[in-house]
């Protein structure tokens, strides 16, 4: 295997921080490593780096009203605090049991109190924050 770089796949800025979802390519075709990682920066410090499960395609997004960064994946949705990288909880189970991803979801709206989570059957649910 020929060496590795670093892309950019998604990110979002927290007030100080950037997070960055990133992945690597390879080879002449730059084809695109199944497993991302998600790595958060304050000004140039890296703050954390960890690995998402292979094949994941997450994106991110700060929510302002809440102070959360939420995931949203193929293996469901994961709200986050910024500064530390903790995951105060992963929400799953958002399809049935006939689709082939049944835990794809879009990123999430949040009004008055709730998470509006669209899945990949286009079904939305409305979740309480917690």
């Amino acid at each position: 295997m020929e060496s590795a770089d670093p892309q950019v796949d998604h990110g979002c800025i927290a007030g100080d921080i950037t997070l960055l979802v990133t992945s690597c390519v390879w080879g002449p075709d730059r084809l695109p490593w199944p497993v991302s990682q998600l790595r958060a920066y304050r000004g140039e410090e890296e703050l954390y780096t960890f690995s998402y499960p292979r094949s994941a395609c997450a994106s991110i997004r700060y929510e302002t009203a809440t102070g959360m960064v939420y995931e949203a994946t193929s293996r469901g949705l994961g709200i986050l605090e910024p500064g530390s990288g903790v995951r105060r909880a992963v929400v799953t189970n958002f399809g049935s049991d006939e689709t082939v991803l049944p835990d794809r979801v879009n990123q999430p709206n949040f009004q008055c109190g709730r998470l509006y989570v669209l899945n990949g059957e286009r079904r939305l649910f409305a979740l309480r924050h917690p």
